[in-house]
């Protein structure tokens, strides 16, 4: 048995080892500059949100776009729901020839 590392084992470790080194800096060094340029990117883009679409001003219009679409929402559904109460009084008194009970006093 070897009791001693001679200086040609030491050498050859390292020979044997230099390409996988070198493998792993250059795929480390890609990857690094992969994310420098995202990173670089992801500033611009948080620096300039409004150009990109999700600033203050592109979100404003969007949320007053939505307020708007709510809005009417809100008056179809009520006005659905008066033309269905309206409906359901006619069928009542058409079926039996009295008028329906009073509704119920909800506070709104």
């Amino acid at each position: 048995m070897m009791d001693t590392i001679t200086p040609e084992i030491a050498l050859w470790i390292l020979d044997s080892a230099f390409i996988p080194v070198m493998g792993w800096a250059v795929t480390i060094t890609f990857m690094m500059l992969g994310m420098k340029k995202d990173c670089s990117r992801l500033i611009h883009m948080h620096e300039h949100a409004d150009d990109y679409g999700f600033g203050t001003v592109r979100l404003q219009q969007q949320q007053g776009i939505e307020r708007a679409e709510m809005r009417q929402l809100v008056l179809d559904n009520t006005r659905a729901m008066r033309e269905v109460a309206h409906y359901i009084r006619w069928w009542i008194e058409n079926q039996t020839g009295q008028k329906p009970p009073p509704p119920l006093d909800i506070p709104v």
